[in-house]
C-alpha cells in the first residue's frame, strides 16, 4: 500500500514561521493556532467553521467538535487579535521582492467595493498579474448601506487607502508609474481625479456616467460650448479621442475617449490625464482583475458569503487571513508556471498551446495554486511547495510563458 503523506502539522508550522519572520509582534498565544487555522482554512477552502473545525479535528484527538467551533470564534473576536497588520506586512514583503513586467515599469492598480450581505462592505485595491486579480488593500466596514453613502464611500476614505498604497509601491520602485482604475461609479469623482493627479502625481483611466457637461470647442460655433457627453460626436465602431476638455464648473481639465463598439450599444466614456488613445487599452487591464478576487473569496473559492460573523472586528480578522490565503493560492500559481518542470510529475497542464501555437491559460493562477495545495497536503507523491510568498508577474506570450521577478529567493521547503 503506497504511504499517504499528511503534512498538516509542518505546513502548519512553516505557515508560522513565515509569519513571525514578515511580524514580530506575533505573540506566543497568537502562533499556537494561527498556523492550524490558516492551514485548515486553505484544506478546506472554506471560511466556514464547520468546515474548518474538520479539518482541525484529527489534529486535536483530546478536544471536542464543539470545543474547536467556540476557539475558531474566540479566536476572531480576541481584541488583541489584529490580523489586518498581518496581512499589511505580508502583502509588504510580496511587493517588496516583486518586479514589475513591463518594459515602461508600469503597474495598473483597481479599486471597487464589495457587499457581503447586508453586514459588511469591503473596499480593495489590487494589481493585476496575468489575468487574475491580486489583493494589496482593503477596508471593512460595517453595513452595506446605499450607493455612495456610509463610510466605505467617503472620499477621505478613498484618498487615505490610495495614498498608503501609492506609499508602499513608491519606496520600493520610485521609477514605477501608477495607473489607477474604476469604474462608473468613481467617474464623477473630480475631486479624486484631482488628488491622483496632482498631489500623488500618478496616472488614472476612469470610466465616467455621462450625466455630466463638458466645455469642448465646437467646430460649427468656432468657439467653445458647454455640451452635455452623449452629443460630443463619435464613430461609430471605432474610438475617438478628446484631449485637455474642462469638466464641470470648476473646469477640472482632463482627457475624454469616446468608445462604442459592434457588440456593445452605449458609449464608454474614460476619463484620464494619460494619451487618450492608450487609455482604451489600460482600462482593459481592469477586467478580469479586482471582480477575480472576490469570485474566488465568494462562489469560485471560500464562500465568503456563507459567513455568520455579527461583528465587524472578527469579520476583519477573518477577511485578513482570507485574502492572505487567495494571495498564497496566486503565489503558488505564478511558481507553477515559472518552474512548470518541478511539477511535471504531478501531471496537472495549467496551459496549452492553440492551433496558432500560442499558449493558453486553461486554470486560473488562484485555481492552480488551490489544486497544488490540496494535492501536496495530502498524496501518496511528495509534492514540494513553498512557503515564501513569492509572487511573478507571469504572462501569457506568442509562444511561450515569460517570467519577471526579482533574483532574491528565500525559500522554505519540506
Amino acid at each position: 500500500m503506497s504511504k499517504l503523506y499528511n503534512n498538516f502539522r509542518p505546513y502548519s508550522i512553516n505557515f508560522n514561521d513565515f509569519f513571525l519572520s514578515v511580524d514580530n509582534s506575533l505573540t506566543k498565544n497568537q502562533l499556537n493556532f494561527l498556523g492550524d487555522f490558516f492551514t485548515a482554512m486553505l484544506s478546506s477552502s472554506s471560511i466556514n467553521f464547520d468546515k474548518i473545525a474538520l479539518e482541525l479535528f484529527s489534529l486535536y484527538p483530546d478536544i471536542k467538535f464543539d470545543s474547536i467551533l467556540t476557539r475558531i470564534s474566540r479566536f476572531l473576536n480576541n481584541s488583541n487579535n489584529n490580523f489586518h497588520s498581518l496581512f499589511d506586512n505580508v502583502i509588504k514583503h510580496i511587493l517588496s521582492n516583486f518586479k514589475v513586467k513591463h518594459d515602461d515599469n508600469r503597474v495598473f492598480i483597481s479599486f471597487d467595493h464589495m457587499f457581503v450581505k447586508d453586514k459588511f462592505t469591503v473596499f480593495m485595491l489590487s494589481i493585476k498579474i496575468g489575468k487574475q486579480g491580486f489583493p494589496i488593500f482593503f477596508n471593512a466596514f460595517e453595513g452595506k448601506g446605499k450607493e455612495g453613502h456610509g463610510d466605505a464611500f467617503k472620499l477621505d476614505n478613498i484618498k487615505n487607502a490610495l495614498q498608503y498604497v501609492h506609499d508602499i509601491i513608491k519606496s520600493i520602485d520610485d521609477s514605477i508609474e501608477i495607473v489607477f482604475l474604476a469604474d462608473r461609479w468613481f467617474g464623477n469623482f473630480f475631486p479624486l481625479f484631482h488628488f491622483i493627479d496632482k498631489v500623488l502625481e500618478d496616472s488614472f483611466v476612469f470610466r465616467c456616467k455621462d450625466n455630466f457637461k463638458i466645455l469642448y470647442y465646437d467646430k460649427k460655433e468656432k468657439h467653445k460650448i458647454w455640451t452635455e457627453l452623449p452629443k460630443l460626436p463619435s464613430l461609430k465602431y471605432h474610438s475617438k479621442f478628446y484631449e485637455n476638455l474642462e469638466f464641470t464648473k470648476n473646469k477640472f481639465q482632463y482627457n475624454l475617449t469616446v468608445c462604442k463598439s459592434a457588440d456593445h450599444q452605449e458609449r464608454w466614456y474614460l476619463i484620464s490625464n494619460v494619451d487618450p488613445r492608450r487609455a482604451k487599452k489600460f482600462y482593459g487591464y481592469r477586467f478580469g482583475g479586482i471582480e477575480t478576487i472576490f469570485k474566488n473569496q465568494k462562489s469560485n473559492g471560500f464562500y465568503l458569503e456563507k459567513t455568520g460573523l455579527k461583528h465587524l472586528h472578527a469579520f476583519d480578522n477573518l477577511y485578513s487571513l482570507l485574502c492572505i490565503a487567495v494571495s498564497y493560492y496566486i503565489c503558488l500559481g505564478t511558481d507553477m508556471s515559472k518552474n512548470s518542470s518541478s511539477y511535471k510529475h504531478i501531471g496537472m497542464r495549467t496551459s496549452k498551446k492553440t492551433s496558432t501555437g500560442n499558449l493558453t491559460r486553461i486554470i486560473s493562477l488562484f485555481q492552480a495554486g488551490l489544486k497544488l495545495f490540496k494535492l501536496a497536503l495530502s498524496s501518496v507523491k511528495y509534492i514540494r511547495i513553498k512557503f515564501n510568498f513569492k509572487l511573478y508577474d507571469v504572462w501569457i506570450n506568442k509562444t511561450h510563458i515569460k517570467i519577471s521577478s526579482t533574483q532574491v529567493e528565500l525559500i522554505c521547503v519540506l
